[in-house]
């Protein structure tokens, strides 16, 4: 119900309006008189039309919705949110864009890219997430943009790593004590504008391994640290290891693995239910295809069948 106010100059005329206008639709709150008259206010009931047409809207944008989602494995209960999270915009003429404006009042984002200097990012993420690949691509994407990368690894005897480095002339060093990091890093800061630093394989259900990386965070507090999450995790266990992490010190995620897996529920999962930031969005191992920016117009098109997208740009020709 809404309360509206009619004025009039006796109670008889403002009577006969509000039912010229509602008829049994309107039910009276108070009778006030005021100069030259009388103030009454109504309660108007919700018409059937107007419910009609909101219970229309809400359908489609269901029906919208779960096209694109339905190969992701998104049960009703999101996409329900996503209806919600768009209240007030109409499924046309831009059903793009509606997608894209859902995600961005569902979740946060924080693109690294643009880049700047003076960074300091820690990669981090179980075993198999991808991070050594994104590490690379983020070395790679610093020296396009002439900015002066340099990496750090807390794991011995990573030769793939230091090959990259020798390979690309990007300064690699390598330390196992935790207790040389925070001066360590201090003296890359003097050389280097962008600092990339390499954990090893991390089980958040460990807490050894959450203690490990709380004591990084201790050691050089201004790092951004970044949780490298593949495609395809299951929803529950996807939720939990953002939760731990992001507890011991992630607050930025970049979603791996997305060429090879078509379910990102647990990804989405994990953005709603933690306060942590998507960052990027990569799609293959290979360190020369770069990441994509995270936005919501991006994470859309990932949802979007590739039919959809072909009609889109057969469109836009």
């Amino acid at each position: 119900m809404k309360i509206k106010s009619f004025f009039a100059p006796n109670l008889v005329n403002a009577l006969n309006i509000i039912e010229t206008l509602y008829k049994k639709d309107a039910v009276i709150h108070s009778v006030t008189s005021v100069n030259q008259g009388v103030k009454v206010c109504v309660f108007i009931k919700k018409q059937k039309k107007d419910f009609d047409i909101q219970t229309e809207k809400i359908s489609e944008k269901k029906k919208y919705f779960s096209l694109p989602l339905k190969h992701h494995a998104f049960d009703e209960v999101f996409i329900d949110r996503l209806v919600r999270a768009t209240k007030n915009k109409s499924v046309k003429p831009n059903d793009d864009k509606l997608l894209s404006s859902a995600l961005e009042e569902l979740f946060r984002f924080k693109p690294i890219y643009p880049m700047t200097e003076k960074k300091v990012y820690v990669l981090t993420g179980n075993a198999g997430s991808g991070k050594t690949s994104v590490l690379k691509k983020m070395a790679l994407l610093a020296q396009r943009e002439k900015i002066n990368p340099s990496i750090l690894s807390l794991q011995p005897n990573h030769f793939d790593l230091e090959n990259f480095s020798n390979e690309h002339t990007i300064p690699f060093q390598t330390i196992t004590n935790l207790s040389q990091l925070n001066e360590t890093v201090t003296l890359l800061r003097l050389q280097s504008d962008y600092i990339l630093i390499d954990t090893p394989a991390l089980n958040p259900f460990n807490k050894e391994d959450m203690f490990w990386l709380k004591t990084i965070k201790t050691q050089i507090s201004d790092a951004e640290f970044i949780l490298t999450m593949p495609a395809g995790v299951d929803d529950k266990e996807a939720i939990a290891q953002g939760a731990l992490f992001n507890k011991n010190g992630c607050t930025l995620l970049i979603a791996t693995q997305l060429d090879s897996h078509v379910k990102y529920s647990g990804l989405c999962q994990t953005l709603l239910h933690n306060q942590i930031q998507l960052s990027a969005l990569c799609f293959s191992n290979n360190i020369f295809e770069p990441i994509i920016e995270a936005t919501p117009q991006n994470l859309a098109k990932l949802f979007a069948p590739s039919t959809c997208i072909s009609e889109s740009q057969n469109e836009r020709k």
